[in-house]
């Protein structure tokens, strides 16, 4: 009886070391997040910065059509879009509310590496975003002097190979419409057109009172 129980516990054991071995394959097959951060391509877990990634699939998920629609979902960044043509941004706490041509803001916002400033094309409607990477900390050595709190960089889908398109429509509330297209034209071998296009409408009618916001 004892050498039986010995022959089953051995045989137990060598059938759990396969499912061992097969968990680990698993474990290695996680997805893996490619950034920019530093201007390079690199995993995620090899950049040496506080460093948070929204990608497209959350951004869709949570219906963001700019950056006051992500604050909440990245610690420590408060975007405010009250009035969009001088949105504010803060960073762990860190902002600027001084508006003048002389200084610049805490936290710098790139559209595919290019300085976003401070004007209300910061607040345009995501078109075709592959991620937006949110870096925490002065990052003044890789985007410059205007990034004592952090930056924001958008990433935008580069054109492909392959011809494809798409489109979404949204219907809400008080009659906001919002529509965007996508179309990826090939033209050589090493070349093609990506084209986007965005439709935001909305109105509101009340009691002495009218809302609209246009395209």
């Amino acid at each position: 009886m004892l050498f039986g129980s010995l022959a089953a516990g051995a045989a137990s054991m060598a059938m759990a070391a396969p499912q061992d071995g097969e968990t680990a394959t698993d474990a290695l097959t996680l997805d893996r997040i490619t950034v920019t951060a530093q201007s390079r391509e690199q995993e995620l877990q090899d950049v040496p910065i506080a460093l948070q990634v929204v990608s497209a699939q959350m951004l869709d998920d949570v219906v963001a059509r700019d950056l006051s629609g992500i604050d909440m979902f990245v610690p420590g960044l408060v975007v405010n879009g009250q009035q969009p043509t001088q949105p504010s941004f803060q960073l762990r706490g860190i902002s600027t509310d001084d508006f003048g041509i002389g200084t610049d803001p805490a936290v710098g916002v790139y559209v595919d590496g290019v300085y976003a400033g401070r004007g209300g094309g910061v607040l345009l409607p995501f078109t075709d975003v592959e991620r937006i990477e949110v870096l925490k900390g002065p990052q003044g050595t890789l985007f410059g002097r205007n990034t004592a709190a952090g930056a924001v960089s958008i990433i935008t889908h580069r054109p492909g190979s392959e011809a494809e398109g798409r489109a979404r429509v949204r219907l809400t509330e008080y009659g906001k419409q919002y529509v965007d297209a996508m179309a990826n034209i090939p033209v050589g071998e090493d070349s093609a057109f990506r084209l986007n296009g965005v439709f935001n409408q909305g109105r509101r009618l009340g009691p002495g009172r009218q809302y609209r916001q246009g395209p």
